[in-house]
């Protein structure tokens, strides 16, 4: 199905989901302050962003139906909260919370809110879902067109960073005091369209995936895409076994920082690499 047709068939708008989206958000805004989500934030960034109209985190009880039933409140259907990927059909035919007892970022372009991005309890396990869980596919989500990141820092001119995880987006804004802009592709390898999509802001981006082996398989296919893209990507070595979230949470920035500032060419990187290797 092409994007227009897929809208035919839904049989609603793209405001309509973005409308369902947008309740959704407040309703997980209105349970973060209170929540174990806001402070295993604090604890990881040293930062309270409660309220930062471009993060605006949530946290989704731990409870099967308490959106669905606030949402049922606002009027909107089963039907529609499906659509929007806020709520599944349990295997015993109830409707129930897509996420639930997750901190939760809602995933933004131009303004809309798309989908959702949620991170399990920290001392949950497989039992509990993948680490992160995003909204499904839907017709207003498509997971490998978009990034997540802090879209006002973004629009005031910050330099775009290519990290693995929301966590590590967010950890190289507020390190940089926003200087520097951390994107991450959700849950996949970084696509065309997202490339497309970061050259809006710079034909330079950084990459600053893990230092590690599955980070460097990584930064070596997004050099293939972005070049092939127009793109000419530069590349900050972290410190070994540490990703940028990491460095925030052990009071460890100035070396994030100091890595993102010494940045060089990834061709460069690349072929040193190769060099050694070889």
């Amino acid at each position: 199905l092409s994007r227009r047709d897929a809208w035919h068939e839904a049989g609603t708008t793209p405001e309509r989901l973005a409308h369902i989206n947008e309740l959704s958000a407040r309703f997980y805004e209105a349970r973060f302050p209170d929540s174990w989500a806001h402070d295993y934030l604090v604890d990881r960034l040293h930062t309270d962003i409660t309220g930062d109209p471009g993060y605006r985190p949530g946290y989704a009880p731990d409870s099967w139906t308490s959106l669905v039933g606030h949402l049922r409140r606002q009027g909107v259907t089963a039907r529609e909260m499906i659509l929007a990927g806020v709520a599944k059909q349990a295997s015993t035919g109830n409707l129930i919370d897509r996420f639930r007892n997750r901190v939760v970022f809602p995933i933004t372009h131009d303004g809309q809110i798309l989908g959702f991005v949620a991170r399990r309890h920290p001392d949950a396990d497989e039992t509990a879902g993948p680490k992160y869980l995003n909204t499904p596919e839907t017709p207003l989500f498509h997971k490998g067109a978009q990034l997540y990141g802090h879209a006002p820092s973004l629009l005031r001119g910050g330099r775009p960073v290519l990290v693995e995880g929301p966590m590590d987006a967010i950890a190289v804004t507020l390190a940089t005091s926003s200087e520097y802009v951390g994107l991450a592709a959700l849950g996949t390898a970084l696509t065309r369209e997202q490339g497309r999509q970061l050259s809006r802001y710079t034909d330079l981006p950084i990459v600053a995936t893990d230092n590690d082996k599955a980070g460097k398989a990584a930064t070596e296919r997004a050099y293939w895409i972005l070049t092939e893209i127009g793109h000419d990507p530069l590349a900050a070595t972290l410190p070994e076994g540490a990703d940028p979230a990491d460095l925030v949470a052990e009071h460890r920035s100035k070396e994030l920082v100091s890595a993102l500032h010494a940045s060089i060419p990834l061709s460069r990187d690349m072929l040193a690499r190769a060099i050694t290797e070889h």
